[in-house]
């Protein structure tokens, strides 16, 4: 594969098996990312993504596990999902009490929770102490979070989130919605990640949702080339709006758009503020990457 892209993608999809529209049992997401973590996939591959009430039944799959899987491997990197962000304290111990039972076998390296329409300092202080901790806000995406981005930009320990799609049309916000997030965030020096709706590397027409879903590689590249280019926001639209996949190219060790590439250091840059994609599929952006299905680009892995 071209190494800049292999820096892109780089361990940028935390698995999220248990949620829609794979909603797979916890048993059958644990057997899944034990898979992908020995598969060749395990490159593309980061964290496993539970909601705090579940580490019980986590960690119930995980004490059946055969050991050798840990000692090869190492501990499971876990993305938990909080409850509330004035519960965050709550999930927090309830993390740290999980950790001491099962250290052995994870190691809780993200947290994320909604932060609502209105940003509370009481509770963004004690969280932007957890430095062990990455920790993502998830906020609404589109116009007027400019206010709660900034807010979140006071605390260098914080990060934030943003779903873009989900089960109806409705759940996927506009390219220029994106396009201003991700410049927001990159003007802000803001860490992010993306959610939802990214199982496709290129900006296609989905029959059965009724709508357009955005391509995790049309977001990578527009936030890759917005931090080395500084791109206008009609610009990053532009990116985030591309559905030919022969628009994304790969030119001896440099990939990009069209005309616009980046290298390796630009891609290493890049992705220390872009921190992953949470997706319900693995295989699925694998498949895309491959030339295979919807949205697809055809790249050599």
């Amino acid at each position: 594969m071209n190494k800049t892209l292999s820096i892109l993608l780089d361990r940028v999809f935390d698995y999220a098996g248990l949620f829609p529209p794979s909603a797979l049992t916890m048993d059958e997401a644990v057997k899944m990312y034990f898979d992908h973590r020995a598969g060749s996939e395990s490159w593309i591959t980061s964290r496993f993504v539970c909601p705090v009430n579940w580490l019980p039944d986590l960690g119930a799959q995980i004490a059946v596990l055969p050991v050798e899987h840990f000692a090869e491997f190492g501990p499971w990197p876990l993305a938990v999902l909080g409850t509330s962000l004035d519960g965050s304290a709550s999930d927090l111990n309830q993390i740290l009490r999980f950790e001491a039972e099962f250290g052995q076998c994870v190691s809780a390296e993200a947290y994320e929770v909604k932060a609502g329409t209105k940003l509370e300092k009481g509770f963004l202080k004690p969280l932007a102490k957890h430095t062990d901790l990455e920790i993502f806000l998830e906020v609404a995406i589109g116009e007027g979070n400019e206010e709660i981005l900034a807010t979140l930009a006071e605390y260098e320990t914080l990060g934030v989130k943003a779903r873009l799609g989900g089960l109806e049309s409705a759940a996927f916000p506009n390219c220029h919605e994106v396009a201003l997030f991700i410049q927001g965030c990159l003007n802000l020096d803001l860490e992010f990640k993306c959610t939802a709706g990214l199982h496709h590397p290129i900006r296609h027409w989905d029959e059965k949702l009724g709508t357009k879903m955005h391509g995790f590689l049309n977001v990578i590249m527009a936030g890759a080339l917005t931090l080395q280019d500084d791109l206008s926001l009609t610009e990053i639209e532009e990116i985030i709006a591309e559905e030919d996949p022969t628009a994304f190219v790969a030119s001896d060790d440099e990939f990009g758009w069209h005309s616009h590439f980046i290298d390796e250091d630009g891609a290493e840059q890049f992705r220390a503020y872009f921190r992953a994609i949470g997706s319900c599929s693995i295989l699925e952006p694998l498949d895309g990457l491959r030339g295979e299905g919807q949205g697809a680009v055809q790249v050599s892995l």
